[in-house]
């Protein structure tokens, strides 16, 4: 039980260490206080429950008592939301509407496929498409290409 503990605070002791020295890091120079950045890391990593509780109480100035910082550049405008951009909007809007165009496409070439299998053409039930006349795709050519080079 007592080598349990002893692991258990030496990771603890570890991993404090360790957020130490990455906040000291990511912390921009002019939020610092005390000492220079290369002395904090070093005295986070000589005394390390020492080190780090320093860091934490008096190495960097917080805003307003919170650990949540904001890395906004200043003077930048902050990012609107996707549904806030008018451009984003209308590139989802456009990409919607290949998409429906992609599947009326596939469902009519699955249409014809299934004409063609059934005995091809129109069998008087069931009008001819009005793009089927002017469609050069499937209705003139099968996967083995154009009928007139295959010899029929």
């Amino acid at each position: 039980m007592r080598a349990v503990l002893i692991i258990a605070a030496g990771a603890l002791i570890v991993g404090l260490t360790i957020y130490a020295v990455l906040d000291i890091s990511r912390t921009s120079r002019e939020r610092i206080k005390a000492v220079s950045k290369p002395l904090w890391v070093i005295i986070a990593l000589l005394f390390p429950v020492i080190g780090p509780g320093l860091w934490l109480f008096f190495g960097t100035e917080r805003s307003s008592g919170s650990r949540v910082v904001t890395r906004e550049a200043p003077g930048s405008a902050r990012a609107a939301a996707p549904d806030d951009d008018a451009s984003y909007l209308e590139f989802l809007a456009k990409q919607a509407q290949r998409r429906r165009a992609d599947e009326e496409r596939a469902r009519r070439e699955e249409e014809k496929r299934r004409q063609r299998e059934r005995g091809g053409g129109t069998n008087g039930n069931h009008p001819p498409d009005d793009d089927e006349a002017t469609d050069p795709t499937p209705s003139d050519r099968d996967d083995d290409g154009p009928r007139e080079d295959r010899g029929r």
